[in-house]
């Protein structure tokens, strides 16, 4: 209320406010903040100078429940997905999200034919967030059920004047490029149980300001306080930009869990 204002018109504000994100979290993302705010905040761990990994346990040694979320918003890329998820050298449950019934039909039957998947879903989703609401919304349940996730989806960024191709490249060489990168990956989760993300460096093509909070500073500083994490919302940060990535299911549960719709 004192943040707001003070008086009646802090209080207005909050009640408000309030109202507003109790909307857009539903109960139990609303009650989630609240116990948030209770907590201390926690400060995000700095990078060390270096970081030695461990020697990546071989792919016919990992035991672990892995998955990729491919958002499929381009069917015309449906067959360079289809060889670069082939190339997983362990079995997986793959969870495509499509927008539409044509582009589903295309999808399942592209991928139903890879050896290494184990389980298919193709689900018609909202394309909200672009591949953001299907990650962390669409396929919640099924992530939550893995150990390691990988997330990727048919990336052209037309609103910046045309297929940024080499873009999508650089982030699917990175990330699923060869059966030995994603075995090296996959075994490094494996025999490094506190590896919580693995993602490329951002491509030469990303802007210094792309890593500051811009338009997100109001959203980014709720989800936080959702979580009970500190953020500067003027500093810059670190992040997947373009949102691929290999991630352990364990470390991204918190922001699978608030439940957000």
């Amino acid at each position: 209320v004192r943040v707001r204002g003070g008086g009646l018109s802090g209080l207005r504000a909050v009640a408000i406010r309030s109202v507003k994100v109790l909307h857009a979290l539903g109960w139990r993302g609303f009650v989630a903040r609240l116990r948030g705010s209770m907590l201390a905040p926690r400060q995000a761990a700095l990078p060390g100078t270096a970081l030695v990994l461990p020697t990546p346990v071989p792919p016919e040694q990992i035991d672990l429940r892995v998955g990729v979320m491919a958002h499929v918003f381009y069917p015309d890329l449906i067959a360079e997905f289809r060889e670069r998820i082939g190339m997983i050298p362990v079995p997986v449950v793959l969870m495509a999200s499509v927008v539409a019934a044509s582009t589903k039909k295309d999808a399942r039957e592209a991928f139903t034919t890879l050896d290494n998947v184990e389980r298919l879903v193709v689900r018609i989703v909202p394309n909200r967030g672009r591949d953001i609401a299907p990650f962390l919304v669409g396929f919640r349940d099924d992530i939550l059920a893995l150990d390691v996730v990988c997330h990727v989806h048919t990336k052209k960024s037309l609103y910046t004047g045309g297929d940024q191709a080499h873009w999508r490249d650089y982030l699917l060489d990175s990330l699923l490029g060869s059966g030995d990168r994603i075995g090296w990956i996959l075994g490094t989760f494996q025999a490094m149980p506190e590896l919580g993300i693995v993602y490329p460096e951002s491509h030469e093509s990303v802007s210094l300001a792309a890593h500051t909070w811009l338009s997100n500073k109001r959203p980014g500083t709720e989800l936080a306080a959702a979580l009970g994490l500190a953020i500067d919302p003027e500093g810059y940060l670190d992040f997947p930009a373009g949102s691929m990535f290999w991630a352990r299911v364990a470390a991204i549960r918190p922001l699978l869990e608030l439940g957000l719709s």
